[in-house]
């Protein structure tokens, strides 16, 4: 079984000697190849690297760029499985046998990732080591290969990323229109997924990453690519691969369910199915649903659960009364014209001691205060609510142990003492709900507390559906007459 290591490199000749010492180091002579694709350095790199007898190395007569370099290695690979390393890693002990392992326990995965030191998307852990030595005493404690640790994502991060050679194959090569780099390892996240295979994070492995190391001197120019290639991305697949894969930890933390049952979880405003995705590791028996307007984003979720290309509106139209176990609306309460009625609405649809979730913008926000006192208030900024609407509604609609905490928002001490001084002269307290972004919202259907469905035949009907649902369900297959 051999992996072929591939490594771009520009510049920065240390950090790949220091890369390529590690792998040497800490990886079983004979299970792997390094293929190194440099483009154009002057540092001394291209010198060095022909001294290797251990390296296969392509030299570029220009900055070919991180995509196009991958490619060159991908095709140049005799591996079983492709390995793209950023030139910026130190690998570990048991960094490669780890990630294997992974593979080995199942056809479905297509590609896996590690934890690190420096990184997006929630693959960086905590770390207290301070040179290389401690690092590497870290990742021999850490390394111990778990299967319980091995989450499923919507997407990894190429500074480790590791793919099987014939998913490689079906896939093809990194998309070069993400040339000079970035957002090129999201889009082959996706069409990984796309093809049927699943991306998995190695919870249980651990490399050191310095971090744009070689971008990381040009910010500026850095941020303007980020822009560019986000847009090309959602242009290419309608959603945004950061943004609508976002994981709200703190809503799967407010489940609080039982880790083995086989809950039915609805999120409205689901996004690409970050939040979904994440519910899933921590209830792998439930059955999830999706409503997501844009149609890239439903299709996304489609591919590991039911989605409904729709918004909130959906919950009156064809969802069955009495069938979740938790239903959480993302940021879509305050769209809706009457707040009570789709509480209601949301009561109707939770079985007894089923759990409503909503994220919802706190009205009470000093930028939306400052534009109501200087005129320039946008409509839609008064859909948001306050704290003690909040509370109140969920009263009247019928739920139980109400809760509701917030994102919070850090807001300066100008406006902290604006505030203080606006509440002085009104001799009310100290403002406390001003520091929240959005609040975070918990409440319980009571036992005994569900709605009988008013068309008992329809519902059962609708129920049944459900049952059957899986992928993207096309709404006109969903409305029953």
């Amino acid at each position: 079984m051999l992996t072929s290591i591939i490594i771009v490199t520009y510049n920065k000749l240390d950090y790949t000697q220091a890369c390529i010492s590690s792998i040497r180091q800490y990886t079983e002579p004979g299970s792997y190849e390094i293929i190194v694709i440099d483009n154009q350095s002057g540092d001394g790199t291209r010198d060095w690297l022909l001294e290797q007898e251990d390296i296969r190395v392509v030299l570029n007569d220009d900055n070919a760029g991180f995509p196009r370099g991958c490619n060159q290695g991908i095709e140049l690979a005799r591996g079983d499985y492709i390995l793209l390393l950023n030139n910026d890693t130190i690998v570990t002990t048991r960094w490669l046998t780890n990630m294997l392992a992974c593979f080995a326990s199942g056809d479905t995965i297509g590609a896996v990732g590690t934890v690190t030191n420096s990184c997006s998307n929630f693959q960086e852990i905590p770390v207290t080591y301070r040179d290389m030595d401690e690092m590497q005493r870290f990742a021999a404690k850490y390394n111990v290969s778990n299967p319980l640790l091995w989450e499923e994502r919507l997407r990894l991060i190429g500074y480790n990323l590791m793919i099987r050679r014939d998913v490689m194959n079906r896939v093809g090569p990194l998309d070069e229109q993400f040339t000079p780099g970035n957002y090129e390892d999201d889009d082959l996240s996706y069409r990984i997924r796309r093809e049927g295979f699943r991306l998995l994070l190695c919870k249980d492995t651990f490399i050191h990453h310095f971090g744009s190391v070689s971008f990381g001197e040009q910010r500026e120019r850095f941020h303007r690519l980020l822009e560019t290639n986000g847009r090309k991305f959602a242009a290419k697949w309608d959603f945004e691969a950061a943004h609508d894969t976002h994981i709200r930890f703190d809503i799967v933390d407010l489940i609080r369910k039982a880790r083995n049952e086989p809950h039915r979880i609805l999120e409205v405003g689901a996004k690409a199915g970050g939040t979904l995705m994440k519910a899933r590791y921590h209830y792998p028996n439930a059955k999830l649903f999706g409503i997501e307007e844009r149609e890239g984003g439903a299709r996304s979720i489609g591919l590991f659960a039911t989605a409904l290309q729709g918004d909130v509106k959906m919950m009156y139209e064809i969802l069955p009364v009495g069938y979740f176990d938790v239903l959480f609306i993302h940021n879509q309460l305050h769209r809706f014209p009457d707040h009570l009625a789709l509480l209601k609405r949301a009561r109707e649809l939770l079985k007894p001691d089923g759990v409503l979730l909503a994220t919802v913008p706190n009205l009470q926000q000093p930028h939306v205060l400052y534009a109501l006192l200087d005129g320039t208030i946008r409509r839609e900024q008064l859909a948001a609510l306050t704290y003690t609407e909040i509370m109140g509604l969920l009263h009247e609609a019928g739920f139980a142990d109400g809760l509701v905490t917030g994102i919070y928002n850090g807001i300066s001490e100008k406006d902290n003492a604006v505030l203080r001084e606006m509440n002085a002269l009104r001799e009310v307290g100290a403002p406390y709900h001003f520091n929240f972004s959005e609040f975070v919202v918990r409440a319980v259907n009571p036992p005994g507390g569900s709605v009988p469905a008013a068309d008992k035949p329809l519902n059962d009907a609708r129920i049944e559906m459900f049952e059957r649902l899986s992928g993207v369900a096309p709404i006109e297959e969903l409305v029953l007459q």
